[in-house]
């Protein structure tokens, strides 16, 4: 289990994240989400030990991370800004690896040479973007960590490598009873794989719960409205509105569906539809709107 205490970290005297708390299980893939600079890839480094919070601490196992070599030879990290030794091919990375983690397992990397169709004699600097977010993966999965923290996974990858790698870890987190910790822009991709899923806004874990819980306490509706509602109309019936067109209104609400559909029925809503709800529905209700000026842009 990893524990996340009250955690903060500052860069200098400005937060990155603050007051963070909330605990993974193991067996679980859980999904950080957030907009860009909320803080998701210092929290990822705090919990790998990289970064040591200003105030509380993060617990793995029972064992503070911070300065634990024993733990972090155990736990894997790739982040967005991918590394590699300078010139080397994916068996220099490899016997690198293999000499810090413990449970570097050359028949995994060898099978998932073949799988990824990667040469492992190329020099990594060749590879495509795609190619090298693959090759992370590879070196990530043959040292069998106990915790993989996983930055942006999904970036360059095409359809099939990504429908791929949720298919290893998936089956890794079954098999090896592991935490899996992704964070990224790409909700579609983790919608189905993760059972977890935490929101940072404002620097702070805005919400923290399992996605099936997420789904059953919130309604997404479609229905049609002779009348122009207005967004305080919508909202004093409890609806966040996610699009609004041709007297066409998709909304949000929190609550049991019968009671979301009087509500829309009160204000003169018809054609009323129950949507399925999606990670991405999810963010889009809890993002601040965003307004721009376009006019005359061009």
């Amino acid at each position: 289990m990893i524990a996340i205490e009250h955690v903060t970290k500052k860069y200098g005297k400005t937060p990155a994240i603050e007051d963070v708390t909330c605990t993974i299980a193991a067996g679980s893939i859980y999904g950080l989400i957030g907009y860009n600079g909320a803080g998701k890839t210092t929290l990822l480094k705090t919990i790998a030990g990289i970064y040591r919070p200003e105030e509380g601490r993060v617990i793995i196992d029972g064992r503070p991370v911070y300065e634990n070599e024993e733990l972090k030879q155990r736990l894997f990290i790739m982040t967005e800004e991918l590394y590699f030794l300078p010139q080397a091919t994916l068996h220099t990375m490899g016997r690198f690896y293999k000499g810090y983690y413990p449970n570097w397992n050359d028949r995994t990397f060898e099978r998932l040479l073949a799988i990824f169709n990667l040469d492992p004699a190329m020099k990594i600097s060749g590879f495509s973007k795609g190619m090298q977010r693959q090759a992370g993966i590879l070196l990530a999965l043959s040292t069998r960590p106990r915790y993989l923290l996983l930055d942006e996974a999904f970036d360059g990858l095409d359809l099939a490598k990504r429908n791929l790698m949720k298919k290893l870890l998936e089956r890794y987190v079954k098999e090896k009873n592991a935490i899996v910790i992704i964070s990224s822009h790409n909700l579609r991709e983790m919608e189905g794989m993760i059972h977890n899923v935490g929101m940072i806004k404002d620097r702070r874990l805005f919400f923290h719960s399992s996605v099936a819980e997420l789904k059953r306490s919130r309604v997404k509706c479609r229905f049609s409205c002779a009348l122009d509602l207005t967004e305080g109309d919508l909202q004093g019936a409890g609806l966040r509105i996610l699009h609004q067109e041709d007297g066409f209104y998709t909304c949000i609400a929190e609550g049991d569906g019968a009671v979301v559909q009087a509500c829309i029925t009160s204000l003169g809503g018809e054609n009323i539809q129950v949507l399925p709800m999606t990670l991405e529905d999810f963010f889009l209700n809890e993002k601040e709107p965003e307004t721009y000026d376009l006019e005359d842009l061009f």
